[in-house]
């Protein structure tokens, strides 16, 4: 028989494992990771090295497949039970389980949990009113500054009306009744005006406290004396 008749020889599986192997490392540095996942499955059917399985687990992880990854690495740990990266390797199977689990959730969410509403922003506090402050209380002294000088006018205006009397016949007298007719105008001008205004400033500052501090109903009232104006009641 001639040597071309002859058979060709078989090649060792654990050298065509290797020569796969060190095809599948550049592949997969050229991050062409399904390539070199095909190439590692070729290879461990040939020769059942755990490392083939480590480095096939690495492969499907770059392409996604995380739950291929995770079955070769586990494959791995099984085979290789004294490895010395099993805590990390373990510790990255949780993690793609993980992965798996979040993605699953994603993808079908749960109809009968329902999503969080957002929290409502919380409405701002309306700021209390400051009112109108003093100016009420500066009104209603006003008002009663100008009842005390209708009183003035008043008491001026009897004066005077008492000298035109003692002296019925003097030059003087007609001046004096006019006079005093004059300022008794005046005195019941102001006395009316001025009570009017102080009870207005008076009715504004408890209506603008009532506003600001709800309180119990205040009762006061304002009186005309002979002397001036006298504030009485109850806040």
């Amino acid at each position: 028989m001639s040597a071309e008749a002859q058979p060709k020889a078989k090649k060792d599986p654990k050298v065509e494992a290797v020569e796969l192997f060190e095809k599948s490392a550049d592949l997969y540095r050229q991050g062409k990771f399904d390539e070199a996942a095909a190439l590692l499955e070729r290879a461990y059917s040939l020769h059942e090295e755990p490392v083939l399985l480590y480095n096939l687990g690495r492969a499907y992880e770059g392409l996604g497949e995380n739950q291929k990854a995770i079955d070769a690495y586990t494959k791995y740990l099984e085979k290789a039970p004294e490895a010395k990266d099993r805590g990390a390797l373990e510790r990255r199977i949780v993690t793609l389980k993980a992965q798996i689990e979040k993605d699953k959730q994603r993808a079908n969410p749960d109809p009968a949990k329902p999503e969080p509403k957002p929290e409502p922003k919380p409405e701002p506090k309306p700021e209390p009113s400051k009112g109108p402050g003093v100016l009420p209380w500066v009104v209603a002294g006003v008002g009663v500054a100008a009842v005390g000088a209708g009183f003035f006018f008043g008491l001026q205006a009897k004066s005077k009306r008492d000298d035109a009397a003692d002296n019925p016949v003097s030059r003087d007298a007609a001046d004096e009744y006019d006079s005093a007719k004059g300022m008794a105008t005046t005195a019941n001008v102001l006395l009316i005006g001025g009570t009017v205004v102080a009870a207005g400033g008076v009715t504004w500052a408890l209506l603008s406290r009532k506003k600001s501090e709800p309180a119990a109903a205040a009762k006061l009232h304002l009186t005309v004396t002979p002397t001036g104006v006298r504030l009485g009641g109850r806040l």
